[in-house]
């Protein structure tokens, strides 16, 4: 059974509730991309319009489109476990193409081919074969046995559409000597994509050897706008051939010939290469076919003198222009990625769902404004499953141990938080009073949502500024207010409110791991948990050591609630040193949330309490007050002026 008729039996025995989610989905995007439009001012901008001559792409993807995706990605992702999937599509029309008569996009025709081939036409054509070509598509292989390294074949397909400015490359890679120090997880399989400047690289590593699972699944995307379509790990680059025949002495052609009704040449010469760093040189002979209109080489071999042969790249299946197979769209490249459970590398610049309603008929130049180019990884999603606590249960006699990895994991046994805090601190760098923290936090782990916000008063009781941050599932946003008058005095140039939005990926990215409920660093309530996973080593060396066990120093009822107080000590590193430091907390038993806290530091010398923090009407569950919905957060900071200093908030 073909792969189009398996589409069409997983489309007819679609079940209605996963139609109507994609419907669902549809309409979401739609929604959000109407109001996109609305809070930048798109409807009517500049950037918008196409160049004269081109079809300007004005459709948007279709629900029978998505489910078809959804459908082909389940059986094609299914049948390799996620690893390449051979991303092929019906063979486009001039109209699907869009085909023009602009000047960038005029190919040399055959009639620029001289009837006798020369060693400088070929030349030029190898070498700026880029220029030669609009549209390509191949199957390949590439076997590297070259001395020194551990032989190894590469193998997948080629997708290029430059006039559509998108492209992919796949790769298997597979390492097949005798070496023992060659892993399984070496062996990897990759896809290159490329849409309109973002680049995608998504890698995995073979789990067995029957290569049917992949380990480590993980992509990175960037935005380099290049200028054409850019595939790294192409094998129409690999070889290096133009380098090969910069001598012209070197080679000769010693082929002329039509094949599948392309005209082909053959060459062959000698190549030398340095062995080592004295100098030492070898000489392999090459031959190469190449293909006469386009430049590209459809086959190469290095062959020793003993008649070995080191490299050999071949391709297969070659398609020019408007036979060539079409690359997948950026929404089908997104739906591969999301179903083979590729992870975000914390290298991303972008999280994939920007290709997920991305259709590129823009100017790349002013990619920062048109709307359909935002990073849409900043787009609000609601959390799909409810996120509940974990079960709590208390001893009746406590242990230092058991209030220690219940502070540990504090964020797991509420469902949801409330309360106010006041807390003060001392600089490292003077043993004066800095000033005083005041603030509030709500926390709905139900909904992985959180609010929590500090405003800073000088030693005098004077109000410098506040920080406000929202914890909103896959989004983190942190807004800044300053005084007015300190803030225009200080820094006249900009805005006394701003926000700045991220992911959560990003935010928590140096971190253990990204955590599973709602999380805020600086909230002194989750001390312990910053202290254990942030611990970082400077140089090698450890930033706390020498940790005493914790001591229980008393028990109460307060509001209700079993409270324990708790001692502890530790060294801290600071500026090349370690100082001893002294912890006393209150914490509730049952969630492990600090409602109390001294810390005593000597780095001066006298064991000053540096920080200490101080909750009031603290509140858990049902009782607890909630925090702003999305929504809400979104029209608290349009409503009171605050201006993003990126990528907007977009809630859908």
């Amino acid at each position: 059974m073909n792969s189009s008729k398996k589409i069409i039996d997983t489309l007819r025995s679609a079940d209605k509730a996963s139609v109507e989610k994609l419907m669902d989905e549809a309409a979401r995007k739609e929604d959000i991309f109407a109001r996109i439009q609305e809070r930048t001012g798109a409807q009517n901008s500049d950037y918008t319009d196409v160049e004269a001559g081109v079809e300007k792409y004005g459709r948007r993807i279709s629900i029978t489109r998505m489910v078809s995706a959804a459908a082909a990605i389940a059986v094609l992702a299914g049948a390799v476990g996620g690893g390449v999937y051979l991303m092929r599509r019906p063979n486009p029309t001039d109209d699907d193409l869009n085909i023009t008569n602009t000047t960038d996009g005029q190919l040399t025709t055959d009639e620029s081919i001289p009837a006798e081939l020369t060693k400088d036409f070929l030349y030029d054509r190898v070498v700026n074969y880029e220029d030669h070509y609009r549209r390509f598509s191949c199957d390949y292989e590439i076997t590297d046995n070259s001395e020194g390294i551990i032989p190894f074949t590469v193998s997948g397909s080629v997708c290029v559409d430059k006039d559509g400015d998108k492209g992919w490359c796949s790769s298997e890679k597979v390492y097949h000597g005798n070496d023992t120090d060659v892993k399984l997880s070496e062996n990897t399989r990759t896809v290159e994509y490329y849409c309109g400047g973002y680049d995608v690289h998504a890698q995995g590593n073979w789990a067995d050897d029957s290569g049917s699972e992949l380990t480590g699944k993980e992509y990175t995307m960037s935005y380099a706008r290049h200028d054409s379509v850019y595939l790294p790990i192409s094998p129409v680059d690999c070889g290096s051939l133009s380098e090969r025949i910069g001598d012209k002495e070197s080679w000769e052609i010693t082929g002329d010939r039509t094949e599948n009704g392309r005209r082909i040449a053959t060459i062959e010469g000698k190549h030398h290469y340095a062995t080592d760093n004295d100098g030492n040189e070898a000489e392999v002979d090459f031959i190469a076919d190449i293909d006469v209109s386009s430049g590209i080489r459809i086959s190469q071999k290095f062959i020793t003198s003993s008649g070995d042969v080191v490299f050999e790249l071949n391709l297969t299946n070659c398609k020019f222009e408007k036979d060539a197979e079409a690359p997948v769209s950026p929404s089908d490249f997104f739906m591969f990625v999301v179903e083979g459970d590729y992870a975000k590398s914390q290298n991303s610049e972008f999280d994939i769902i920007v290709l997920s309603d991305y259709h590129g008929d823009v100017d790349y130049e002013q990619a920062t404004i048109d709307p359909r180019l935002l990073d849409e990884a900043m787009i609000y999603l609601p959390v799909q499953t409810p996120v509940t606590a974990e079960a709590h249960d208390v001893p009746a006699e406590l242990t230092g141990e058991f209030l220690r990895e219940r502070s540990l994991g504090a964020t797991h046994y509420y469902d949801r938080f409330s309360g106010s805090w006041t807390a003060t601190s001392l600089s490292y760098y003077s043993a004066g009073e800095n000033g005083t923290y005041k603030g509030s936090i709500k926390i709905d782990n139900t909904t992985m949502t959180g609010e929590y916000d500090q405003s800073y008063y000088d030693a005098d009781g004077v109000y410098w500024n506040s920080d406000r941050s929202y914890f909103l599932n896959n989004i983190f946003v942190k807004a800044h207010e300053y005084d007015e008058e300190i803030y225009n005095e200080r820094w006249s140039d900009g805005n006394a409110k701003s926000y700045e939005v991220n992911s959560t990926d990003s935010e928590f990215d140096d971190w253990k791991n990204k955590p599973d409920r709602v999380m805020f660093f600086d909230f002194g309530g989750f001390d312990y948990i910053r202290l254990d996973n942030n611990r970082i080593q400077y140089n090698g060396i450890e930033a706390v050591r020498n940790e005493s066990e914790w001591t229980i120093t008393g028990e109460r009822t307060e509001n209700g609630r079993r409270i324990a107080g708790v001692s502890f000590s530790y060294e801290q590193l600071h500026e090349g040193q370690y100082y001893p430091v002294e912890v006393t907390a209150d914490i509730d038993v049952e969630t492990g949330i600090w409602l109390a806290y001294e810390v005593k530091d000597d780095s001066w010398g006298n064991g000053t309490v540096r920080t200490s923090f101080r909750m009031t009407d603290y509140k858990f569950d049902d009782e607890a007050e909630a925090p702003m919905t999305a929504k809400e957060v979104s029209s608290y900071l349009d409503d009171n002026g605050f201006k993003s200093e990126g990528t907007p908030l977009l809630i859908g």
